[in-house]
């Protein structure tokens, strides 16, 4: 089956690690690939890097706009079958396109990879997800209606059919200049059922200017007030994405306390008690409720839960004065 893969790689100001992520792209086994290399008004030298590729690569050149607008950017410029997305701070298995189409068959049209963890240097940190998750597969909107998510995976493991994206694509920019895979994996499975590779065909690199790795880091000491605001924002607006599919197909959702997982609900109980905005039609106590049981139901051991559990009672229960020392960046 001599299916196309469109690889189409977004990047702003990731010259460090672009070469590596274009040069994985081109060193694939399988011969009927294509690279589209979007560049979203880099100030870096990523615009050098990607010249130097010449014809190579089908290279796009445009003003910031953020992830969203380059990836509508770059897959109007694709010709594959299937859309490997990648983004330009990750990097492919060699292998990557020949595993997915040696998987990909009539009426597969989402797939989902594992990524192998690695840092700056690409030293390996794990997998993601972890060994212990199992990747979520097969028809995934009852997972949606119920939990308002499910176990899957950031943009460099992902890839769609054409046909598939078109009825996606493109999607509103300025609501999706970062994460803007998760306009794409929270309705895709209203569309198709997901096929899952339960393989590290990409690596996906933790560093310090990784946006959405920095946004989810929960320790205090990296918090700020305009990081938990972004973080609360995007999942309120993903969930919405599962209300608009499931109003449209006339389905009825679960009770929403199912849908916070327990870090945006520890998120939100700290923005209750900075008054923020964002929350201001929550209670405190509900909020105290809530996450006591998220706690109970996320499999935490009993010595996290502990933890967990007494770590909320404090952010409930101290003065402004303590929580000024223990999130001094959210004051």
């Amino acid at each position: 089956m001599n299916l196309t893969v469109s690889f189409l790689i977004n990047n702003y100001n990731y010259g460090r690690f672009l070469r590596q992520a274009i040069d994985s792209a081109l060193a694939q086994t399988y011969p009927h690939c294509e690279v589209v290399v979007v560049d979203d008004g880099s100030t870096d030298d990523s615009p050098g890097i990607i010249r130097s590729y010449g014809m190579k690569i089908h290279s796009i050149f445009k003003e910031n706009g953020g992830q969203g607008s380059a990836l509508n950017a770059g897959f109007a410029q694709t010709r594959g079958e299937i859309i490997k997305l990648l983004d330009s701070d990750d990097y492919l298995s060699p292998i990557a396109a020949e595993r997915i189409v040696s998987a990909w068959h009539d009426g597969v049209h989402i797939l989902h990879h594992r990524l192998l963890v690695v840092d700056i240097n690409g030293k390996e940190l794990g997998t993601f997800p972890g060994k212990n998750h199992t990747l979520d597969s097969g028809d995934l909107v009852p997972r949606l209606l119920r939990d308002g998510g499910y176990i899957g995976l950031p943009t460099s493991g992902l890839a769609y059919s054409r046909s598939l994206l078109q009825k996606l694509l493109p999607m509103p920019e300025a609501e999706f200049r970062i994460c803007a895979d998760g306009w794409l994996t929270y309705q895709a499975p209203f569309l198709a059922e997901v096929t899952v590779l339960d393989e590290n065909l990409a690596c996906y690199r933790h560093h310090d200017t990784n946006a959405w790795v920095n946004i989810a880091d929960t320790s205090p000491k990296n918090l700020s007030r305009e990081k938990v605001e972004m973080f609360v924002k995007h999942v309120d607006t993903f969930h919405n994405l599962i209300r608009k599919q499931a109003r449209e197909r006339g389905l009825e959702i679960a009770t929403l306390n199912r849908w916070d997982s327990y870090e945006v609900i520890y998120f939100k109980l700290i923005l209750y008690r900075l008054g923020s905005d964002l929350v201001k039609d929550q209670y405190g106590s509900m909020l105290i409720r809530k996450l006591i049981k998220k706690i109970r139901l996320s499999g935490f051991t009993r010595s996290e839960a502990v933890r967990k559990f007494f770590w909320a009672l404090t952010i409930w229960l101290s003065p402004r004065i303590v929580l000024r020392q223990m999130y001094p960046k959210m004051f």
